[in-house]
C-alpha cells in the first residue's frame, strides 16, 4: 500500500510531505545509528611501569575524543595478585596521552610523579613541562609544580622519584650557555648546580646508582652547538659526581648503566647503528653483537645484565648476546616501550591496545603470555561482530580522506599567490 501511495502519478501535497518525513526519519535513524555505533567507548591501553616491588604496575589509559568530549588520558594502576585496577590520576584539562613524557615510582612504591609536556604555540622549541606527584593508591593529595621558562630550551631532563633536573639554557652570541639545576620533592628547593663548559647543551640526563653505593649520582650527554656547521656532532658523556667528560664516537640515543661492571650502555642511532660499551675511566669500545634482522628503537639490559632487550623498528622483541640475536616470538606488533620488572625479569609490553606480561621463566618456543588489561567495549565489539570492524574501517577511511581533502582546501585558500 505504501508503495502504490508513494509511486501515485500525481502526487499530492499529503503524499509530498509524508515522502520528505519518511526520508527525514530514515536519514535521522541512519545518523542514530552511526552515533550509537562510533560511541561505544574506547580506549588504549599504554605506556606500563612496573612498582619497585614489582607486584603492581601502571599504566596510562588513552582515550580519544567521544561524544562531544575533548581527548584526555588516565594513570591506573594495577594489582597483579588480586587484580584490582584503580584510577590514580585524571588527565589536566587540554592534555592528551601524548604529553606523557615519563613516569617514576618513589622508592617506596607510595607514590607516582609524572612529567607532561605540552606544545604552546605550534612549535615544539615552546613547550609547558608540569610535574606532579600523587598517591599510587588513588587516595588524593596531590601535588603540581610548573617549569617557569626564562628561555625557549629550558626544559626538565631527569627524573628519579624524589629529584629532578632542569636545564637553563641562555644564548650568548654564537655559543649556548647551559646550566643543570637539581630539585627535590615535595618542597621544590634548589639542592645542587651542574656547570656546562660554553657551547656545550645537554641534551639528555639520568640518575644513576652504583653498586654498593647508595647515594643517586648524575650522568648526561652533551653535544657542541653552534652556528658553524663543522662544530657540530661532537658528542660526550657527563659524570657530573665524578667531574668527568668522556668523548663518544657517536650519538646515544639512550644511555644504560651497568652496575655489575661499572660501566654504560649506549647505542649510535645517527652514525654507525651500533652499541658501545664506556667504562667509568673513559674506554669507549663496541659491544661486538651478532647480526640484527631489525634496527634497535628500545633498549634496556636483562637481568642479569649480560644480554640487550630490545624492541625492532619492524615491531618484534630481541634478545642480543655476542654469539647470537634470538626474535622472542610475540604474536603481535609490539610498540617500542617495555618494562621489565626489576624483581623477577617479567616485561610488560603493548600492542597499542592491551598490554600483556610475558613471563621470564618462559623456555619453550611459545612464551607465556598473558593479557593484564581488558580490551575496550569497541575493541570487543569488533572482535565479536565482524560487520562491526568493517563498518568502523569504512568510516574511517571515510573520515580520513574529507580531511585529508579539506586540508589541502584550506591550503590552497591560504597559499600566496603566484608571481
Amino acid at each position: 500500500m505504501l508503495k502504490k501511495f508513494l509511486s501515485a502519478s500525481s502526487p499530492s501535497p499529503v503524499r509530498v510531505l509524508v515522502s520528505v518525513f519518511l526520508v527525514c526519519f530514515l536519514f535521522f535513524l541512519l545518523v542514530k545509528i552511526d552515533d550509537y555505533l562510533s560511541g561505544i567507548l574506547y580506549y588504549r591501553n599504554v605506556y606500563p611501569l612496573w612498582s619497585p616491588d614489582g607486584e603492581k604496575f601502571a599504566y596510562v589509559r588513552a582515550i580519544p575524543p567521544q561524544r562531544g568530549e575533548e581527548e584526555s588520558f588516565q594513570i591506573r594502576q594495577k594489582n597483579i595478585k588480586t587484580g584490582e585496577d584503580i584510577l590514580i590520576f585524571n588527565s589536566p584539562p587540554g592534555f592528551v596521552y601524548a604529553n606523557v613524557r615519563f613516569m617514576e615510582y618513589s622508592a617506596d612504591g607510595g607514590f607516582l610523579f609524572v612529567k607532561l609536556s605540552r606544545i604552546e604555540d605550534g612549535t615544539a622549541c615552546f613547550t609547558r613541562d608540569s610535574l606532579y606527584r600523587f598517591s599510587a593508591e588513588g587516595s588524593g593529595g596531590e601535588e603540581k609544580w610548573e617549569l617557569d621558562k626564562q628561555s625557549p630550551l629550558d626544559v626538565v631532563l631527569a627524573f628519579n622519584g624524589e629529584r629532578f633536573i632542569v636545564r637553563r639554557v641562555e644564548e650568548k652570541g654564537e655559543l649556548l650557555s647551559c646550566l643543570l639545576i637539581e630539585y627535590s620533592f615535595p618542597d621544590i628547593k634548589e639542592s645542587r648546580r651542574f656547570e656546562i663548559p660554553p657551547g656545550w647543551n645537554c641534551f639528555h640526563a639520568a640518575y644513576y646508582r652504583e653498586k654498593g653505593d647508595n647515594r643517586d649520582k648524575l650522568m648526561g650527554c652533551g653535544t657542541y652547538h653552534s652556528h658553524r656547521k663543522e662544530d657540530n656532532n661532537r658528542y660526550v658523556l657527563y659524570l657530573f659526581d665524578d667531574k668527568k667528560v668522556i668523548p663518544l664516537s657517536g650519538r646515544p640515543d639512550r644511555i644504560k648503566y651497568r652496575s655489575s661492571r661499572n660501566d654504560f650502555i649506549f647505542y649510535d642511532n645517527l652514525i654507525t647503528r651500533k652499541f658501545y660499551r664506556i667504562s667509568t675511566g673513559g674506554e669507549t669500545e663496541e659491544i661486538p653483537l651478532a647480526p640484527m634482522e631489525s634496527e634497535p628503537v628500545f633498549f634496556t639490559l636483562s637481568p642479569d645484565e649480560d644480554a640487550l632487550i630490545f624492541t625492532g623498528s619492524n615491531g618484534s622483541l630481541y634478545t642480543a648476546h655476542t654469539e647470537k640475536t634470538d626474535k622472542i616470538p610475540v604474536n603481535f606488533f609490539l610498540q617500542s616501550y617495555f618494562a621489565l620488572s626489576p624483581v623477577s625479569g617479567d616485561m610488560l609490553l603493548s600492542d597499542g591496545e592491551s598490554i600483556y606480561l610475558l613471563k621470564a621463566d618462559s623456555e619453550d618456543k611459545t612464551p607465556d603470555i598473558t593479557p593484564m588489561t581488558s580490551p575496550c567495549p569497541r575493541r570487543r565489539m569488533m572482535e565479536k561482530y565482524p560487520l562491526y570492524k568493517r563498518y568502523m574501517k569504512k568510516r574511517g577511511d571515510f573520515l580520513a580522506e574529507y580531511y585529508r581533502k579539506e586540508m589541502e582546501r584550506e591550503n590552497r585558500e591560504t597559499a600566496p599567490p603566484s608571481e
